[in-house]
């Protein structure tokens, strides 16, 4: 599973940069985004757009532990679950 740092730094490059810590930087310090509530609310964004990322991630982790096998009642089909709240399949 990656970690949050990983996640934030393969999110960044997606927005053509480097790294997080670029991309936040060049928001921080941009003159074409005149007023610092216009900056913040534009990092807020994308730290939103992360944590999905971060959330898809866990998720993933978590679907990991289902159990493939399935039972028939009635008209609808059962699937097992294993654990999807192991502290494993949270990000650190």
């Amino acid at each position: 599973m990656k970690s949050l740092e990983q996640i934030k730094n393969d999110y960044a490059v997606t927005q053509g940069y480097k790294e997080w810590l670029d991309l936040v930087l060049c928001i921080s310090t941009s003159n074409a985004i005149k007023s610092n509530y216009s900056k913040l609310t534009l990092i807020e964004t994308h730290m939103d757009n992360i944590c999905i990322l971060a959330q898809k991630e866990c998720l993933k982790s978590a679907s990991e532990n289902i159990d493939t096998s399935c039972f028939r009642s009635k008209s609808d089909y059962i699937f097992t679950v294993k654990e999807i709240t192991n502290e494993n399949n949270i990000i650190k």
